[in-house]
């Protein structure tokens, strides 16, 4: 397709006020809602007015196509987006969501128009905005960051302006941020600038300040913005002061303050690991004493990282210089596990709109979002490994206070294993070994990388168990009334050595209570995990060169959250009560062997 072509498909796509149509009745969390929906856009692609800001300190070195061909220069970058909201009066929370890098020529902040329709049809304003100018490039994290800001600007004077469109309708006290790829990274970033960067003068350019409520990175990327460099310092953003030229020695961003979700596919070609996950464990982090809001990360089965953008989902087509041509020849293996696009695109519309409705809205989505309830639009045949942290929660075990396995995370708690082939705290490498290295640890255990510290238990007996001891029955039984779930994070480990897992098989075990009774420890029911979660063999993956290759195995180790109601240990037991707990064991008795990792023991709402 000719420039001029190109220019003028945006162009028609860009048509303003195109008249909304009314949606069937809600009937999962993928099906459209029931609200009537508007297409608007703001900005120009075709030379008319346009509204632009300057991100010169911030980056100024685009792509050939942008500067050259397009015309763009980063001194008047173009504030430029498609609006979908609901056709209907009130206020409505404001979703923006940002793409990631690509062709520049490309559009590829249309390839997210179907997650606006569907957005605005339950509810949301939702703002896709076009920052192409800054792809083909590095370096330019934080531009992608101050860019999504400045557009928030917009929203904020515009939302207060009588007169103008969108005056009162817009829930500025409600924002969420979705980004996909580099724009994933970039809504993190943003969450970070929106307060590291604001002026106390309300009419500084780089003043923000919004409250920002939730994130859902979708397949991002992780630290690119620690080799960027803070126009205000001049130094690399987050530098540890005593050698801020080393960026791996810098703080990687914490989101302490928001909620975070991630959704990632096990067959993405671009970003070969789950950056998400990293980011995951540093927003509402186990160590908190007292979490603000939930977390959530979700691994798709067969998912691939351009079909989230329906853009960069588009087959090659011989004549069209696109990304898509490009990448015929390189996909992860095998080629038979890929799903669809259509798949991959209704699984995110479920799991980020149960996600906003809980934390934006006053809705309970939490049986969706832990896949105790599977939402009934979710497409069939995908599996889907998720991980919940909700913020009631009381951690038990979270592995991070030092490397003893005998010691709990919580005063009063103990741990204790026998019969066991491997019983070892350790940490799993995040993926900086790409940036930074790669240390030795993450050579022995090359499958098992998220950023947290973790224990790792294998069994070849079915005598083999892992028990928490309590020091007293008041331990975790005076906070079972507030937290009634046994909640924790577990998963098959991957790895190439003495692997004890059944290829391709799901794993399992039991899990019970020791109580107090009258002075004699009984146990609990003894419930088995797989009533609650499959424990599935990790979706296996490979890049060129096929699974005898190490380097071309892309094979993930998953944790996934298991919830289970601590009434259940009880049920048909009267005389066992749930404030007498005096510990819990993991009893490995239902496979012969396994190797897993357990994280985040912990009761929970």
């Amino acid at each position: 397709m000719s420039i001029l072509k190109n220019l003028a498909a945006r162009a028609a796509f860009m048509l303003a006020a195109l008249a909304g149509f009314t949606q069937p009745a809600h009937a999962g969390y993928g099906d459209p809602g029931t609200y009537a929906v508007i297409q608007e856009s703001y900005g120009s692609w075709t030379g008319g007015a346009n509204t632009t800001t300057d991100i010169t300190s911030y980056f100024n070195s685009p792509a050939y196509h942008v500067s050259e061909v397009l015309g763009i220069t980063m001194d008047k970058a173009p504030l430029r987006a498609t609006v979908y909201r609901p056709n209907a009066t009130g206020k409505f929370p404001i979703v923006f969501i940002l793409h990631g890098n690509h062709a520049p020529e490309e559009p590829s902040f249309q390839g997210h128009a179907y997650l606006q329709q569907h957005l605005a049809s339950h509810g949301y304003i939702a703002v896709a905005v076009d920052e192409d100018f800054l792809n083909g490039a590095f370096g330019e994290i934080d531009a992608r960051a101050i860019v999504l800001l400045r557009h928030m600007q917009l929203w904020r004077k515009w939302s207060t302006t009588f007169g103008n469109q969108y005056y009162n309708k817009v829930d500025m006290t409600k924002i969420a941020l979705v980004g996909h790829s580099r724009g994933g990274e970039a809504i993190s970033v943003a969450k970070v600038l929106n307060n590291l960067h604001s002026s106390s003068l309300t009419t500084a350019p780089d003043y923000y300040k919004f409250n920002i409520a939730a994130l859902f990175s979708i397949a991002p990327t992780d630290k690119y913005i620690l080799t960027d460099t803070d126009p205000k310092t001049q130094l690399p953003y987050f530098a540890n002061p005593a050698n801020p030229n080393d960026p791996a020695q810098s703080t990687p961003i914490v989101l302490d303050d928001v909620g975070y979700a991630t959704l990632y596919g096990s067959h993405d070609e671009d970003v070969g690991f789950f950056y998400g996950q990293n980011q995951f464990e540093r927003a509402q982090r186990a160590t908190l004493g007292t979490p603000t809001h939930i977390k959530a990360a979700y691994m798709v089965d067969g998912a691939n990282h351009k079909h989230f953008n329906s853009i960069w989902a588009a087959p090659c087509v011989a004549g069209y210089q696109s990304e898509a041509c490009a990448d015929a020849a390189f996909h992860v293996r095998p080629l038979s596990g890929l799903i669809r696009p259509d798949q991959s695109q209704q699984t995110l519309k479920v799991y980020l709109t149960a996600y906003l409705k809980n934390v934006l809205g006053a809705t309970n989505t939490t049986d969706v979002l832990t896949n105790k309830t599977p939402d009934n639009s979710l497409p069939a045949g995908v599996t889907i490994t998720p991980r919940y942290q909700d913020k009631g929660r009381v951690v038990l075990n979270h592995y991070e206070e030092d490397a003893n396995t005998a010691t709990g995370s919580r005063s009063g708690v103990t741990n204790a294993g026998s019969s066991l082939f491997e019983m070892e705290e350790m940490y799993t490498f995040p993926n900086e070994i790409w940036f930074f290295g790669s240390p030795m640890a993450y050579q022995n255990y090359p499958h098992t990388y998220l950023a947290t510290n973790a224990l790792r238990l294998a069994w070849q007996s079915n005598a083999a168990e892992y028990r928490l001891n309590f020091a007293t029955t008041a331990t975790v039984g005076s906070l079972v009334s507030t937290y009634p779930v046994l909640s924790f994070d577990v998963g098959q480990m991957y790895e190439f050595v003495q692997d004890k897992n059944p290829k391709g098989m799901d794993q399992d075990f039991t899990v019970q209570l020791l109580i107090n009774y009258l002075g004699v420890t009984y146990a609990s029911n003894a419930l088995p995990v797989s009533n609650y979660a499959r424990l599935t063999y990790p979706d296996r993956a490979y890049q060129m060169g096929g699974e005898d290759n190490i380097g071309s195995d892309f094979t993930h180790t998953m944790l996934r959250t298991v919830r289970i109601p601590m009434a259940d240990f009880v049920a048909g037991r009267p005389l066992l009560a749930l404030n007498q707990i005096k510990g819990i064991v993991f009893k490995f008795d239902r496979k012969p062997s396994g190797r897993v990792l357990i994280d985040n023991i912990q009761v929970s709402k």
